[in-house]
C-alpha cells in the first residue's frame, strides 16, 4: 500500500475512534455519529479521488453557521446544555476541516480537534470503558504522529534541490571548515532499506514502545500531581440535578413500591465492602463471627426504614425529628469497641449502611474536614446519613463503632424509639394495618397456636412473633422466587402473595410479616438493606453486591428491636448464588473499580494517604540510619513479593507502581548502560587510534580529499565516501579524455572501504595502483581551473 494512503487511512481511523468515544460518552442521538458518514465522504471524494473539497469561503461560512447553532444550544437553561453546545461546536468544526480542500499541514488541526473530542468525553462519562479506549487512542495518536513525521521528512527530501558540481569546478556543497571535519551519529531514527517498506514491524514496534512509555510517564505525573479541586457552587448543583450519572438504587428511597427491590436482585454490581476491626489493636476480625455474636446468622447491613403501608406502597411515614450528630468515636480510654470500616460505592441515596448495633461513627481519616467529618443519626428510624447528600454521587469511606457483644447475645436497645412508639403518631403508624380481614384472620390463627398459659408478657409476645416468622419461612407453603407476577390485581399485593401465588422475593415476605405482626398488636417496621456477601477470608473483607439486597423486619418487643427474617434462607442463597458473576464480569468490575477509585475519585485525601505519606515514611526510615535502610529494604521486598503473588492487588495503585518498576527500571538500566558503553568504546577507539599513529593506509584517502578540494569539491558531513566519489566521477568523466581516468574515484573509494571497514590492508601491488590513481587525480587538478 502506498505510504500516503496508509497515512490517510490511519488518520481517519483516529477520527472515527475519537468520534465514537465522544458519541458513546454523550449518549442518545449524538451528532458525533454523523462523523462516520462525513469521514467516509471526505476520504473517498476529497482525499482519494480529489473530486470535491470546500473552498476557504465555504469553509469560513460553514464555520460561522456552526458557531451560530452552538450559540443557540448554549442558551439552554441547564449547565449540561452549555457543555453540550461546546461539544457539538467541536464536532461541526471537525466536519468542516475533513471536507475542506486542505493541505497536509492541516493534519495538526484534525489531531487537535480529535484530542478535544477525547477531553470532552472524559467530562461526559466516568465509565471504565473510557480508560480502555483511551489507551487504544493513545496508540493510534502516536502512530499517526510517527507517520506524519515520516511524511513531512520525505516531503522535505523530495522537494529539496539536488546539487551537482558545475562544469567550472564549483563546490558540490558549501560547508564551513569547522563543520566539515566533525563526526556525526544517527540515533533513534528510521532507516528505509532497499526493497523494504518504511511502514514495517520496526516502525510499529518503535511506535508501540513510545506509546507505552508515554502512558507510564503520564500515569506517574497523574499520580504525583496534587488533586486540588474547586467544588461547584450550590446554585450550580441545584441547576443541574441530572448531570450526575448515578441513579438511585431501587429500594433505598423514601417511597418504594412493593416489588421494586426485585429489579436489583439479579444485578452483580458492587455496592459496598466492610471490614470489622478491633479498635484497640487495629486488627481485622471475622465479619461472620461478628454477626453471630449479635445473634445474626449473616451480616445484616441496615439501610432504609419503611413504616407506612398502603396498597402495595411503603413509605417512611411521619418525618423523623432532626437528626442528631453521632458521637465521633468512643470515649478516650474506653476499650473493647468494635469498628466497622465501610467503603460505599455511589448509589444515589443519602443513606449509609451498617450492621447494628452502632453508637458512634465518622468519616474515615482524610475523607472530610471539620464538621463535614460527622455522621448523623435520625430518630426513631435509627438511620445514618452524612451532613450533605454527596454520599450518593461518589465513593465514600466511613467508620461505625459498636459496643462489645454480650454473652449471651441480646438485641440492641433503643429507648428513644420506644418513647416515640408510646407518645407519638409515629408509634401509631407502627401498628397500622390495611383493611384486610383475611390477613388479620391468618395472623390470629397462627398466634393462637402459641400456648399462652405457659408464657407471660414479653416471652409470649416473642413466641407469637417467632410463630408468625416460622409460618412464612418454614411451613413449606411459601416459596422464594424473583418473579413478582400478580395473579389478582383487584386485591392488596400482600393478600395476593399470602393467599394466591404464595411465591415471591424477600420484600413480599418482609411486608407480609410486618403486617401480620401489627395485626396481633406487635409494632413492626420494614427494613431494606443488604444481607450477606462474598467474604474474603484472607483479607477478612465482606464484599456486597446488589444481588445481596434484602428486606427484613424489626419488631418492638420489650425494650428491644428484634431483627426478624421470614424469607426462606436456603432458597434465597441458592438464587443469589445463581447470579454470581462470571470470570469476565469479575474482570470488568475489577477494572471499573480500579478506574473509579484511582482515576475518577482519586482525591487529595486518597493521594496523601496512599502515595505521599507512605513514600515520606519510607524515605525517612531509609535515610535515618543504617538499620533504617535495611528495614526499608526489607519492607520494599515484602511489598514487592506480596504484590506479585496476590492477583487481587494487580489492578490497584500498587499494581500500577509494580508495572512501572518492572517496565521502566529495565528500560532505564538498558539506556544508561548502553550510553556508558558507547562512551567507553569511543574513548577506547580514540586511544587505540592515537597509539597506532598515522599510516599510509589512512593517508591515501586523506590525500584524495586534499586533491578534490583543490578541484573545488567539499564532501557533505552526511555524505558517504562512496556517494562523494560517485559525484566527483561524474565531473571527471565529463572533463577527462584519458581512458585511465574511467572509474578512478570509485576505485579509490572502494579501496578505502576495504581498508577502513573491512580491516583488509592493501598489498604492495595494490598500494602502487592507488598511488598511480592519485597521481592521475593530481594531474587533473592542475589542469582544471578552481
Amino acid at each position: 500500500m502506498p505510504f500516503l494512503k496508509t497515512f490517510q487511512l490511519s488518520m481517519y481511523a483516529q477520527v472515527f475512534l475519537a468520534s465514537g468515544l465522544l458519541a458513546a460518552a454523550e449518549g442518545g442521538a449524538s451528532p458525533a455519529y454523523l462523523t462516520f458518514v462525513v469521514g467516509l465522504v471526505a476520504l473517498i471524494f476529497n482525499d482519494s479521488r480529489r473530486e470535491f473539497g470546500l473552498s476557504e469561503w465555504w469553509a469560513n461560512g460553514l464555520a460561522l453557521g456552526a458557531f451560530l447553532v452552538a450559540s443557540w444550544e448554549f442558551m439552554g437553561d441547564s449547565q449540561e446544555s452549555k457543555l453540550l453546545a461546546g461539544t457539538h461546536l467541536i464536532i461541526y468544526l471537525l466536519w468542516i476541516v475533513l471536507l475542506w480542500n486542505r493541505e497536509m499541514r492541516h493534519f495538526w488541526w484534525i489531531c487537535a480537534l480529535c484530542l478535544l473530542h477525547v477531553a470532552l468525553a472524559a467530562v461526559l462519562t466516568q465509565a471504565s470503558w473510557f480508560g480502555m479506549v483511551l489507551v487504544v487512542y493513545v496508540l493510534f495518536m502516536v502512530w499517526n504522529l510517527t507517520l506524519f513525521s515520516l511524511y513531512r521528512a520525505e516531503e522535505e527530501v523530495v522537494s529539496a534541490p539536488t546539487v551537482f558540481a558545475s562544469d567550472t569546478g564549483t563546490a558540490l556543497l558549501q560547508a564551513s571548515g569547522k563543520n566539515a571535519g566533525r563526526h556525526s551519529r544517527v540515533q533513534g531514527n528510521v532507516q528505509s532499506d532497499f526493497g523494504r517498506s518504511r511502514v514495517g514491524s520496526r516502525l510499529a514496534f518503535g511506535s508501540l514502545v513510545t506509546s507505552l512509555s508515554g502512558l507510564l510517564v503520564g500515569s506517574a505525573i497523574f499520580v504525583m500531581t496534587p488533586r486540588v479541586w474547586i467544588p461547584p457552587k450550590k446554585s450550580e448543583q441545584a441547576e443541574s440535578p441530572n448531570v450526575s450519572p448515578i441513579r438511585s438504587v431501587t429500594g433505598f428511597t423514601e417511597e418504594v413500591q412493593l416489588g421494586d427491590i426485585g429489579e436489583i436482585l439479579e444485578s452483580s454490581e458492587p455496592v459496598l465492602s466492610v471490614q470489622v476491626v478491633d479498635n484497640d489493636t487495629n486488627t481485622a476480625l471475622d465479619v461472620i463471627d461478628f454477626a453471630n455474636s449479635y445473634d445474626m446468622n449473616e451480616p445484616y447491613l441496615r439501610g432504609s426504614v419503611l413504616v407506612k403501608y398502603s396498597a402495595g406502597k411503603w413509605q417512611t411515614g411521619k418525618r423523623d425529628r432532626d437528626p442528631d450528630r453521632m458521637s465521633h468515636a468512643p470515649r478516650l480510654g474506653s476499650r473493647g469497641w468494635i469498628r466497622q470500616d465501610i467503603t460505599l460505592e455511589p448509589m444515589g441515596t443519602k443513606l449509609l449502611f451498617a450492621m447494628r448495633p452502632f453508637c458512634s461513627g465518622n468519616f474515615a481519616i482524610g475523607e472530610r474536614d471539620g464538621n463535614e467529618n460527622a455522621l448523623f443519626l435520625a430518630y426513631p428510624s435509627y438511620t445514618i446519613s452524612p451532613r450533605t447528600s454527596e454520599s450518593g454521587s461518589k465513593q465514600i469511606r466511613y467508620r461505625i463503632y459498636s459496643r462489645p457483644p454480650t454473652n449471651p447475645p441480646s438485641p440492641p436497645k433503643d429507648f428513644s424509639s420506644f418513647r416515640y412508639i408510646e407518645t407519638s403518631q409515629k408509634g401509631r403508624e407502627l401498628t397500622a394495618v390495611p383493611e384486610s380481614q383475611k390477613l388479620k384472620a391468618l395472623a390470629q390463627q397462627v398466634a393462637a397456636r402459641v400456648n399462652r398459659e405457659s408464657l407471660q408478657g414479653d416471652e409470649y409476645t416473642l413466641a407469637v412473633a417467632r410463630a408468625l416468622e416460622s409460618h412464612l419461612r418454614d411451613s413449606g407453603e411459601y416459596t422464594y422466587s424473583l418473579s413478582a407476577a400478580v395473579m389478582d390485581p383487584t386485591i392488596d399485593p400482600v393478600d395476593d402473595f399470602l393467599f394466591n401465588r404464595k411465591s415471591g422475593h424477600c420484600e413480599y415476605y418482609a411486608a407480609a410479616l410486618t403486617l401480620m405482626l401489627r395485626s396481633v398488636g406487635i409494632p413492626a417496621r420494614l427494613i431494606n438493606g443488604f444481607k450477606g456477601g462474598e467474604y474474603d477470608a484472607q483479607e477478612k473483607v465482606l464484599r456486597v453486591e446488589q444481588r445481596h439486597a434484602h428486606s427484613w423486619v424489626e419488631a418492638a418487643i420489650g425494650d428491644h428491636w428484634l431483627t426478624m427474617d421470614a424469607t426462606p434462607a436456603a432458597e434465597r442463597q441458592r438464587i443469589v448464588a445463581s447470579h454470581k458473576p462470571g470470570y469476565w464480569e469479575v474482570l470488568k468490575r475489577t477494572f471499573w473499580g480500579f478506574w473509579r477509585e484511582n482515576v475518577v475519585s482519586f482525591s487529595l485525601a486518597k493521594q496523601r494517604r496512599e502515595i505521599f505519606e507512605p513514600m515520606l515514611d519510607y524515605l525517612q526510615k531509609a535515610f535515618s540510619s543504617t538499620a533504617g535502610m535495611r528495614a526499608a529494604a526489607v519492607d520494599f521486598w515484602n511489598w514487592f513479593y506480596s504484590t506479585v503473588t496476590n492477583p487481587q492487588r494487580w489492578i490497584s495503585i500498587d499494581g500500577g507502581i509494580l508495572v512501572f518498576l518492572l517496565l521502566g527500571v529495565p528500560v532505564l538500566i538498558f539506556h544508561w548502560t548502553s550510553k556508558i558503553w558507547r562512551r567507553l568504546r569511543g574513548r577506547w577507539a580514540r586511544r587505540k587510534s592515537a597509539h597506532a599513529g598515522p599510516t599510509r593506509l589512512v593517508e591515501f584517502y586523506q590525500r584524495f580529499q586534499v586533491l578534490t578540494r583543490r578541484m573545488g569539491f567539499v564532501r557533505q558531513p552526511q555524505q558517504t565516501q562512496r556517494e562523494y566519489a560517485a559525484a566527483i566521477q561524474q565531473v571527471v568523466d565529463a572533463t577527462a579524455e584519458e581512458p585511465e581516468m574511467n572509474n578512478v574515484s570509485n576505485e579509490i573509494a572502494d579501496s578505502f572501504y576495504r581498508v577502513r571497514f573491512g580491516d583488509d590492508p592493501l598489498n604492495a601491488e595494490e598500494q602502487r595502483q592507488v598511488d598511480q590513481q592519485l597521481q592521475l587525480m593530481e594531474a587533473l587538478s592542475k589542469r582544471r581551473p578552481r
